[in-house]
């Protein structure tokens, strides 16, 4: 049985253009994930079995946006200094053919712990 995850996008400069777009990815399941980083300590979090071939969505929330906040995987890694959404398997496989898995740290001012959400959602097929 398919699921069906809604998602929305929506960016506007004042005064000026906005642009948007909202849909419904169908995957055949998916899974709601929760990590907590520390300054003193990273995070691994593993997304799935075997690599990112699979996944055809994956948002990664953050409660803070800071350029020292980290993600890696595989040889990529990049600040997660927003809120990180890839629809579609041709956005995911930006994120490279290795194993689907998100290490996370931070080297910012920040006290306290961070937390990091992630939804992903993949096909079996």
């Amino acid at each position: 049985m398919s699921e069906k995850l809604n998602w929305n996008l929506s960016a506007s400069a004042t005064g000026g253009p906005q642009l948007s777009h909202a849909g419904t990815s169908a995957v055949d399941g998916y899974d709601k994930l929760q990590v907590t980083v520390t300054k003193a300590q990273g995070a691994t979090l593993s997304v799935g079995p075997g690599n990112w071939s699979g996944v055809s969505l994956l948002m990664i929330k953050p409660s803070i946006h800071d350029p020292k906040l980290t993600y890696k995987t595989g040889a990529i890694t990049a600040a997660l200094d927003g809120t990180l959404l890839l629809v579609g398997s041709g956005a995911v496989s930006l994120l490279g053919d290795g194993s689907a898995q998100l290490a996370f740290s931070y080297g910012g001012d920040t006290e306290g712990d961070i937390v990091i959400h992630v939804l992903v959602g993949r096909n079996a097929s």
